[in-house]
């Protein structure tokens, strides 16, 4: 998975096409609600993604998983939140922290968060490891370099920053909702929503961490 850069939380593009008294381009419309959605205070996310692959047997399956999580930039502090039935996470603009639940005589239950440092990553080169927690995102896919609207308000995107083929869904008031980015056997859609909402994502507690 492409690395979500912690959920539209990047630098904005910048705005095109200002004061025109005609209807921006296909590009113009997609930049702008890039750059709009990107500078939001918040925004909840559900992500879904599907891989299809071949086993050591040559058999065929297809791995699904869906996350759902907030995104947080009013405060300063980059952080996102993920979880699904089987992880929950974390994400800061330093470190990322993530549980599993744990098996026990009352049933299943969330044991202790592991923090592990992005940059302790990154030097060990396991860049793989920190995308696979942060889902796909216009900003995070690079500059438009082409967009095609093929119906009101849904447009074909070429990345600067994917090979891959995407698609951007922008709502009447502007703000992206949908991008679905396809590349080999990945297919991963994102549904952004309630966008400004206040929120305090809450970073584990140091006595809830183990460190890593």
């Amino acid at each position: 998975m492409k690395k979500f850069a912690l959920l539209l939380l990047v630098a904005p593009l910048a705005l095109v096409a200002c004061g025109s008294s005609h209807r921006a381009s296909a590009i113009d419309q997609v930049r702008a609600a890039i750059a709009k959605t990107a500078n939001t205070s918040a925004v909840h996310l559900v992500a879904r993604l599907s891989a299809t692959q071949w086993n050591a047997g040559n058999h065929r399956y297809t791995f699904r998983r869906v996350d759902r999580g907030d995104a947080d930039n009013a405060s300063g502090v980059d952080r996102m939140t993920l979880r699904n039935p089987r992880t929950r996470a974390v994400l800061t603009s330093a470190a990322i922290y993530t549980r599993i639940p744990a098996l026990g005589s009352g049933g299943t239950r969330w044991g202790r968060w592991a923090r592990i440092s992005l940059g302790e990553l990154k030097r060990a080169r396991w860049d793989e490891y920190v995308q696979s927690y942060i889902p796909y995102s216009p900003a995070s896919l690079g500059r438009v370099r082409r967009a095609t609207e093929v119906a009101p308000g849904l447009f074909r995107v070429l990345f600067a920053g994917a090979p891959g083929r995407a698609e951007v869904r922008i709502a009447g008031n502007g703000y992206v909702t949908r991008l679905r980015y396809r590349e080999g056997p990945f297919d991963e859609t994102v549904t952004l929503s309630r966008f400004g909402e206040h929120l305090h994502l809450a970073i584990p507690q140091s006595s809830e961490v183990v460190h890593t």
